[in-house]
């Protein structure tokens, strides 16, 4: 898998667990792209202590839709096995839900992707590779 994909994954561990994570992908034309340029997209869910992971993957002509979609596996279960806390679903663990979150159902992982990398993200997740 890429080194890339690990590299970028890292969430914010001072994050609140009961909110989750949010597993970003970045866009590019599965050409181009890197995770550095979607940062900006973390700051509001940050803001909710909820953590974010930009993840980054094989951009073509390095890699395939194959090699992508394998780089965000790697990627989810680097973070299941570095923040096991934050990719929790809701029903797993203990909380006491305010009102004022009782329709924001962020616990767990919450998949998130731009452009192609949404593409690869729904790829992965219909390959079953992110369900398990």
């Amino acid at each position: 898998a890429n080194a890339n994909a690990n590299a970028n994954a890292n969430a914010n561990a001072e994050a609140d667990s009961s909110r989750g994570l949010v597993f970003f992908v970045h866009g590019g034309a599965w050409g181009s792209g890197m995770p550095w340029m979607y940062r900006l997209i973390a700051k509001p869910f940050l803001e909710a202590r909820i953590a974010v992971a930009v993840v980054g993957y094989r951009t073509f002509p390095d890699g395939n839709v194959q090699d992508q979609m394998d780089d965000l596996e790697a990627a989810a279960k680097m973070l299941h096995t570095k923040f096991p806390h934050l990719c929790q679903r809701r029903a797993d663990v203990d909380v006491d839900v305010t009102e004022q979150d009782q329709d924001q159902d962020w616990a767990g992982v919450n998949l998130i992707g731009h452009s192609s990398g949404a593409h690869i993200a729904m790829m992965t997740l219909v390959e079953g590779s992110l369900l398990t």
